[in-house]
């Protein structure tokens, strides 16, 4: 089946590019319309095959055979859950009275609102790149410039990617390059949290401290691993927990600190908490906008948003956070 790649706006003009698999151009036009999307441009990536060519010589022992039954209701079946929902944990057989969230099932939407937020492609932080900016924030906690740190670790002889991470480091920032963004390129390695933490404290604090904390933070996120299931929340909420509350320690920013807080989190409770960044944007209050946990929906135990509620309204939400990662 060709792949379209296309090109559209919404009713508040904004413009959404994705691409997608259908029969023709007209299927995916009418597709896009049925979302409320003005089509702006479709172009076919993967050429369409042309079916009025002569049928192949059978006596070539080079011809491809044709797909048998089997193989073709095996790939309708596939094109059928991929086009009917994202979340293959729903019970297609349950009664469609039940109350459920119709946008965090559907893949368009929910790829809206993770593009949106900014959160549809991230990079986790690795071991490596960790190991790196605690060095770095070694060197910078004895007041050394970021500059000449950058380049006391590039001539240090480092390996592999760290090595050739700080010789890049090093390029940059004697080119002129601003810190932050020499590290953005980089994002493999360190990860998109440890760049938010430096963008959200760096104002404040600067780098120093900003890398202080998100290290602290890495350090508290591996302690309440090894706590017991019995515990309060889980270990997905404990981590978002910590994470939300070191970028608001340094930030004070809800709604940065927040999508900091989501980066690691899985597909479809980042998808819902990037909803929940939409409607911060709207006015909407923070425990109203977290998304609770449910039988058929990715969230937050009612008991955290009760924390957090109890927390922001007397203006201690960082305390209450950490004290939430402890349960």
């Amino acid at each position: 089946m060709p792949t379209f790649q296309y090109r559209a706006y919404d009713c508040t003009g904004v413009e959404v590019c994705d691409s997608t698999e259908a029969a023709s151009m007209a299927e995916v036009e009418e597709w896009l319309q049925s979302y409320g999307l003005e089509v702006h441009e479709i172009e076919a990536l993967r050429p369409i095959p042309n079916t009025n060519h002569a049928p192949p010589d059978h006596r070539d022992a080079r011809a491809e055979p044709a797909p048998s039954f089997m193989q073709e209701q095996s790939q309708e079946r596939q094109w059928a859950r991929y086009s009917d929902s994202l979340d293959r944990s729903i019970d297609r057989s349950i009664d469609k009275s039940i109350d459920r969230d119709v946008d965090d099932h559907d893949a368009f939407t929910a790829a809206w609102y993770l593009r949106t937020s900014g959160l549809a492609e991230v990079r986790r932080g690795t071991r490596s790149g960790d190991r790196a900016l605690t060095m770095l924030e070694t060197l910078l906690s004895r007041r050394i410039s970021f500059q000449a740190a950058v380049n006391d670790l590039a001539a240090s002889g480092f390996r592999r990617s760290v090595g050739h991470a700080f010789a890049c480091l090093a390029i940059d920032v004697n080119g002129g390059t601003s810190m932050l963004d020499a590290i953005r390129r980089h994002r493999r390695l360190f990860g998109d949290m440890s760049i938010e933490y430096i963008r959200l404290g760096e104002p404040n604090f600067g780098v120093s401290e900003a890398l202080r904390q998100y290290l602290l933070m890495r350090q508290a996120q591996q302690s309440v691993a090894g706590l017991r299931p019995s515990a309060a929340f889980r270990g997905t909420t404990r981590r978002f927990a910590l994470a939300f509350a070191g970028a608001q320690a340094l930030s004070g920013d809800v709604l940065g600190s927040l999508r900091c807080a989501a980066i690691e989190l899985r597909r479809p409770l980042r998808t819902r908490v990037a909803k929940s960044l939409r409607a911060l944007q709207e006015g909407q209050f923070l425990a109203d906008a977290l998304p609770a946990r449910s039988l058929f929906r990715a969230g937050f135990e009612p008991a955290f948003i009760g924390l957090v509620r109890a927390g922001q309204s007397n203006s201690a939400l960082t305390e209450v956070l950490r004290l939430a990662a402890r349960a």
